[in-house]
């Protein structure tokens, strides 16, 4: 993980899909926790997404998962099938 600056810098848009698995991995990474991973996990710290530090390389899909359906999130478009 990258670790945060003192400071996050003042609120701004960001046109990237992110997925609420990234809100463990951002809430250790503010906080400076290293060295914890959640097996399978696809989530990372938005951090270097909201200074600006690293986020060209972000995907442009989320993928969701819940008990009774599946979602796919694009910039464009989201797909959810509903299993019941």
């Amino acid at each position: 993980m990258v670790r945060a600056p003192g400071r996050l810098p003042a609120p701004r848009m960001v046109d990237s899909v992110v997925s609420h698995c990234d809100l463990f991995p951002t809430l250790l990474d503010l906080a400076g926790i290293e060295g914890v991973e959640i097996a399978g996990s696809p989530g990372r710290s938005l951090v270097p997404l909201v200074t600006g530090h690293g986020g060209a390389a972000w995907t442009d899909e989320a993928f969701f998962e819940a008990e009774t359906a599946r979602s796919i999130r694009t910039r464009e478009h989201l797909f959810t099938r509903h299993l019941e």
